[in-house]
């Protein structure tokens, strides 16, 4: 009997630390999302200039890295 109560306890114990981890993940993705949000909705309302701007600069410093990355290896590979 003293087994099934500590076995018990435990599962108990290790359920609710699982779901207290999964909220709290769920809790930040949802922040995240609002967040993000927040951002398109303030993006969409700006100047269609500034966010073509925006999205030319990211693709530069995206193509960059992705082109240093590509560097590396080869270099790496040498």
């Amino acid at each position: 009997m003293l087994v099934r109560s500590v076995s018990y306890k435990y599962i108990k114990g290790v359920a609710t630390l699982v779901l207290s981890i999964y909220i709290d993940v769920a809790a930040r993705a949802s922040i995240g999302c609002i967040i993000v949000s927040n951002l398109l909705i303030t993006a969409s309302t700006a100047n269609t200039t500034a966010i073509i701007i925006a999205t030319i600069a990211t693709t530069i410093v995206i193509t960059t890295a992705a082109t240093t990355s590509i560097d590396r290896r080869e270099k790496e590979k040498r």
